[in-house]
C-alpha cells in the first residue's frame, strides 16, 4: 500500500480523519502491515500483503483477524457492530462465491473472446478520457479486469472489492505486468467506500451494481467520493424482453456461473432514475446484440469486429437500439446549487 493512498481515506460513519499505525513496511518502503482506526466510532481495521481491509468484523475473515490482532497486539477496544441485517448475509453470500470463484475467474470470464471484445468495447471509449495524474476508484474491481488498463495507461488507480481473494489476484496480477506503482487495492463494502469526499477524478464500476443489495446506495457512495465533473463510467446486465433467449441459451450451454444480487437485471430507466437522484447525470446505450456463445465461436479479433459493427448499426435504429443485453454508462458528477 503506497503511503500517499492511505490520507485518501476517511470513515464511512462519520467522516472523520483515521489514525493510521504502521508495524512493517515491504522493500520498496511501502505499507504492508499495520492498522487503521476511527477513535470516533471505536473501529480498526488490519493492513496486511499491503492490502487494507474495510470489511466490518461480521463479514471479515474472523481466523485472520484474530490472528492479526494477537501478533501485533492490538487492544483497541472495537464497538459491536449488528450482523442479523439481511444486507450484511447478501454480502456474505458475495464474499463466499468470489472467494471461491477467484482460481477459475480469469478463464471463464476475462479470457474467453466474449468477455475479451466486451471489455475491449467498454475501455476504448473510457481509455483516453484519463490520463496521468488522474485518480481513478475502481469499485468491485474484481481480479483488475479494467484497474489494470488503466494503470497501464499512467492513471493512478485504487481497485476496491469485498473479496479478499479477488483483491489478492489483482494485486498478484499488477506486481507481475510491473505496475504497482500505479494501482493500489482495497477490500471493502461497496455501499460503504472508507474515502474522503470529493477525491477522485473518476469511479468505475464494472458489472457490479447488480451484485450489490441496494444499487442506488452504492451509486451515492460514488457520487460522495468523485469531484465535481467527475467521470462514472459503468456496466451492467439490461433488463429487455430479449433477456429469456439469453438465459434459454445459457440452459443449454452454460458460459458462466454468476451470484447476482437483488437487481440482477437493470433497465435502463432505472439507472437513470437512480443516478440523477444522487447527482449524476448519465448517458446510457446498450450493446451486444447477439448471444455471447456466437462471439466465442468466433474467437478474440473476430468478435471484436462483430461487437463493433452491430453495435454502430443496431443502435441507430429506433426501439430495437435499446434491446442490446449489455448497458454502456458514461455519466459525470453535477454541480449542485449550493457549490456553483
Amino acid at each position: 500500500m503506497n503511503k500517499e493512498t492511505l490520507d485518501l481515506f476517511a470513515c464511512d460513519k462519520c467522516s472523520n480523519d483515521f489514525h493510521i499505525e504502521v508495524y512493517e513496511n515491504d522493500s520498496n518502503n511501502s505499507v504492508f502491515e499495520g492498522i487503521i482506526k476511527c477513535n470516533q466510532c471505536k473501529l480498526w481495521y488490519p493492513i496486511y500483503d499491503g492490502i487494507p481491509n474495510f470489511l466490518p468484523s461480521h463479514l471479515a475473515d474472523k481466523s485472520r483477524r484474530d490472528s492479526f490482532k494477537e501478533k501485533w497486539h492490538v487492544n483497541f477496544e472495537e464497538a459491536t457492530t449488528p450482523t442479523d441485517c439481511e444486507s450484511s448475509n447478501d454480502k456474505k453470500l458475495q464474499i463466499d462465491f468470489f472467494d471461491a470463484d477467484t482460481h477459475i475467474y480469469d478463464e471463464n470470464m476475462e479470457n474467453t473472446p466474449f468477455w475479451k471484445a466486451n471489455d475491449w468495447n467498454c475501455l476504448k471509449e473510457w481509455l483516453p478520457k484519463l490520463g496521468k495524474g488522474d485518480l481513478l476508484l475502481d469499485v468491485g474491481c474484481g481480479s483488475g479486469r479494467a484497474s489494470i488498463p488503466f494503470a497501464k495507461n499512467g492513471v493512478k488507480v485504487i481497485g476496491l472489492d469485498i473479496s479478499q481473494q479477488m483483491v489478492l489476484r489483482a494485486k498478484r496480477k499488477s506486481e507481475k505486468l510491473g505496475i504497482k506503482d500505479h494501482v493500489d487495492y482495497v477490500v471493502g463494502d461497496s455501499e460503504n467506500l472508507p474515502f474522503r469526499q470529493n477525491s477522485f477524478d473518476a469511479v468505475l464500476a464494472f458489472g457490479v451494481l447488480h451484485h450489490v443489495p441496494t444499487p442506488q446506495k452504492m451509486l451515492q457512495q460514488m457520487s460522495k467520493v468523485l469531484k465535481n465533473d467527475g467521470l462514472y463510467f459503468g456496466h451492467e446486465n439490461n433488463k429487455t424482453i430479449l433477456r429469456p433467449l439469453f438465459d434459454f441459451m445459457m440452459k443449454i450451454s452454460r458460459l458462466w456461473i454468476e451470484e447476482a444480487g437483488n437487481h440482477p437485471l437493470i433497465a435502463k430507466s432505472e439507472l437513470t432514475h437512480w443516478a440523477n437522484d444522487v447527482n449524476l447525470d448519465v448517458k446510457i446505450k446498450s450493446s451486444v446484440f447477439f448471444p455471447p456463445h456466437l462471439y466465442n465461436l468466433l474467437g478474440d479479433e473476430k468478435a471484436k469486429k462483430l461487437i463493433a459493427l452491430s453495435d454502430n448499426l443496431l443502435n441507430r435504429v429506433p426501439y430495437v437500439k435499446d434491446l442490446g443485453g449489455i448497458l454502456i454508462i458514461d455519466g459525470k458528477k453535477m454541480l449542485i446549487d449550493s457549490e456553483t
